[in-house]
């Protein structure tokens, strides 16, 4: 049989490629005004409950988007509009699917054809598009369907087994329509009436409309890192056992393959209740992959806050100081997830700018870009040389994993809707975060905590709260269960309803309080604590009751 190719991945064979190297000094695009707070070389608090630290430059734009040719209907209040259609539930395909699909590109915007290449079983198979939001609750709305088609076994190209695109033919398209908003789509692959396996696909506002005053920034590279399809991804060989499996992990992983294993809970465990939870906000949200802003970092401009969540565990340099620089601007940021910024990734790009690949070593050994170029090696942001632990962004930092455990609320912000000493069973749970002490920005608050012993180690877990001297913002919910705890999702274990609840609610009150920029100026830190909790302190004053356990887990 001859192998066939997409008409992207087809393509990508034999061509150069490029790969963006820009510091984060690189200067902002002419023109560009980026308000620079005033501050101390020291970045100590300026006693007002703000964080004094230097402003960062927004990364100059590459390009690479496609222009939108129609225009959906975006006035202020679309997006509530938009959830009262009715929806329907959002379910989980299967991990191994017979028949699978993936998409020649990750994200679109109106009027642009995106082609789906299937292979499976022969039969007949066809295409739904589903929109993650509210809905009401159903957490998703039907907006297109393709006429049926004829579908088959494709043979996977050279490199499918090294974690590289599988190159199959395109099988069916879909068009993005003046009725398909801005927002986090999943194009479903239909047989006999069920959804077998999807593809998600990011929908951006065309260029020019009204900017909403939400920006989710979407997790597509942490979706790529973990998905195994033909074998490999970029943290071990599913064929291989222990220690071999992981030792011949994939370094480079191709953008366009099929969602599957892991993959298939970092996009449905982790961002569809998340995208759900935050648009029963009512606030108007734009939607960008973190690869679209890798590629436009000036989708960020402009904005009241970008949300992120629930594991953006893998980011460029130019995606981190995007952010940075819109919180130095004064743009709130809301991380309502854990184990976030964890991970750089470089990003691989065709010579039309469209996303390839991402690489990550994760050690400084092996990575041929390090020993020139030691800003653009791919180790823990925290790590030498990169020197940019997490939580100087986030306020928290990842702690560790396979814990669950109860949040305690230590202080109750007006504007959260919180009670203080509340007690939630597996407020935290999997992957958590905690502020550090001499990293986490000087004034940073820890809202809530717990902690769990993980093999005789104590593993906190904290929500966080500062204020930026730009006074934008700053949350980091410290849990990775924090969005699928709001539908029961998490899989793993039962969320308790109290606890679903209250993630629930704190989604909807960061949301909206952060709609507007530079919400920290009227809203600063309370009178932290003089010293952040650990285990001991909370079984200490709480009883054993917030003592938390252990649970299997792998990253």
């Amino acid at each position: 049989m001859r192998r066939t190719r997409s008409p992207r991945t087809g393509a990508r064979h034999g061509l150069a490629v490029l790969m963006a190297l820009v510091a984060a000094t690189a200067c902002a695009p002419a023109g560009v005004a980026v308000r620079t707070p005033s501050v101390t070389a020291s970045g100590r608090s300026t006693g007002s409950g703000m964080t004094r630290s230097s402003a960062t430059s927004l990364p100059p734009d590459l390009g690479g988007l496609t222009t939108a040719s129609c225009q959906p209907d975006l006035r202020r209040g679309w997006l509530s509009r938009e959830n009262r259609h009715v929806g329907i539930a959002v379910a989980t395909p299967s991990t191994d699917p017979s028949a699978t699909v993936y998409l020649d590109t990750g994200s679109a915007t109106c009027g642009q054809v995106v082609h789906a290449a299937v292979s499976g079983p022969h039969g007949s198979y066809s295409l739904r598009v589903v929109r993650v939001g509210w809905y009401g609750g159903s957490g998703g709305r039907v907006v297109a369907a393709t006429p049926p088609f004829r579908g088959g076994p494709q043979l996977d190209g050279p490199r499918t087994g090294d974690a590289g695109t599988p190159g199959w033919q395109s099988s069916a398209s879909v068009r993005v329509g003046p009725s398909w908003p801005p927002g986090l789509y999943l194009v479903q692959l239909m047989a006999r009436g069920l959804a077998v396996q999807a593809a998600p696909l990011v929908v951006r506002a065309p260029d020019g409309a009204l900017r909403s005053p939400a920006l989710f920034v979407v997790p597509a590279m942490t979706w790529a890192a973990y998905t195994r399809f033909g074998g490999r991804s970029l943290y071990r060989d599913a064929r291989l056992p222990g220690r071999a499996g992981v030792a011949h992990r994939a370094r480079t992983a191709d953008v366009a393959r099929p969602i599957e294993g892991p993959g298939v809970y970092a996009v449905y465990r982790y961002t569809v209740p998340t995208v759900s939870a935050v648009e029963h906000a009512g606030v108007d949200v734009d939607y960008a992959a973190d690869l679209d802003v890798d590629a436009t970092p000036s989708l960020v401009r402009g904005r009241g806050e970008l949300v992120t969540g629930s594991h953006t565990e893998y980011v460029s340099r130019r995606v981190y100081d995007a952010f940075q620089a819109a919180r130095d601007a004064g743009t709130n940021l809301a991380f309502l997830g854990a184990n976030g910024f964890y991970w750089q990734a470089r990003v691989t790009r065709d010579p039309q700018l469209r996303p390839l690949a991402i690489t990550v070593h994760r050690q400084l050994a092996g990575d041929p870009v390090a020993a020139t170029s030691p800003s653009q090696a791919t180790v823990r942001w925290r790590d030498a040389p990169l020197n940019r632990p997490e939580a100087q962004l986030l306020g928290g930092q990842y702690n560790g994993l396979g814990v669950v455990a109860p949040l305690v609320v230590l202080t109750a912000p007006d504007w959260l809707g919180w009670t203080a000493g509340q007690i939630l069973p597996a407020g935290y749970a999997s992957e958590v975060d905690h502020a550090v002490n001499g990293i986490s920005p000087p004034d940073t608050q820890v809202l809530a905590a717990g902690a769990a012993l993980k093999d005789g180690t104590e593993v906190d877990a904290m929500t966080t709260y500062y204020v930026a001297a730009s006074g934008a913002a700053v949350f980091d919910a410290g849990s990775v269960f924090a969005g699928c705890s709001t539908t029961n999702s998490c899989q793993a274990i039962p969320i308790p309803a109290p606890t679903g609840r209250f993630w629930s609610t704190t989604i909807v009150h960061v949301v909206r309080a952060f709609a507007s920029s530079r919400f920290g100026a009227d809203h600063p830190r309370s009178r932290p604590a003089a010293q952040w909790p650990t285990y001991r302190d909370l079984v200490r004053r709480y009883g054993r009751s917030v003592a938390g356990t252990s649970i299997a887990a792998r990253d």
